[in-house]
């Protein structure tokens, strides 16, 4: 088992390669009825988060999976696959990754292990909920665990005891983030005129 947590009236029940579903019966005897949901669980049992718009979000070694609880979950991180971001992760230490949801902003945090030899969760991604697109990547800390409280993102070092709020400044790494992204049509005002992409 590599994560644990209820999701739409059931124990969702994660192992690496299966998601099961535990259902109440009613019955003394036999408590729970167990249920097959999906395939591809969670290698990190603290990256599981569910959102208040009904959906889990979690991470396998290959991406960011979105799953509704009912069809087979689909991986969302495809626009940072490969050299953009997910090649230059340490995909033996994920296991150790977290995850926590932040509702006033829509958004998931991912504390991810960025470098291929590096052990802390040094990196953290941001999915939007929202736009479903991603943001981050916050870098040069190393974090263990995580929490939301106080409308807050918290999140705890490794060697100090202190736990430090993440919702203030827009450091990053200093360099710009590789994207990329395809337009169906002509800007909304005109072509002179510049506009913001989200």
């Amino acid at each position: 088992v590599t994560g644990l947590v209820p999701f739409h009236g059931f124990l969702c029940v994660h192992t690496n390669e299966e998601i099961w579903g535990l259902f109440p019966t009613g019955n003394a005897t036999t408590p729970y009825r167990r249920q097959r949901r999906a395939d591809k669980g969670t290698v990190a049992r603290r990256s599981i988060v569910v959102t208040e718009r009904g959906w889990m979000y979690y991470i396998r070694r290959e991406g960011v999976y979105r799953w509704d609880g009912s069809s087979q979950p689909s991986r969302i991180s495809g626009s940072i696959d490969g050299a953009r971001y997910w090649s230059d992760l340490n995909k033996d230490r994920l296991q150790h990754s977290h995850a926590i949801a932040v509702p006033h902003k829509n958004q998931i945090w991912f504390f991810l292990p960025r470098g291929l030899t590096q052990t802390d969760m040094n990196s953290v991604m941001i999915w939007d909920e929202l736009n479903e697109v991603w943001g981050g990547t916050f870098t040069d800390f190393s974090r263990n665990c995580s929490a939301y409280f106080d409308d807050l993102p918290h999140a705890g070092a490794y060697d100090s005891g202190f736990v430090f709020s993440h919702d203030n400044g827009t450091n990053d790494d200093g360099s710009a983030i590789e994207s990329t992204f395809t337009t169906s049509a002509t800007p909304p005002l005109s072509a002179a005129d510049q506009v913001r992409f989200l």
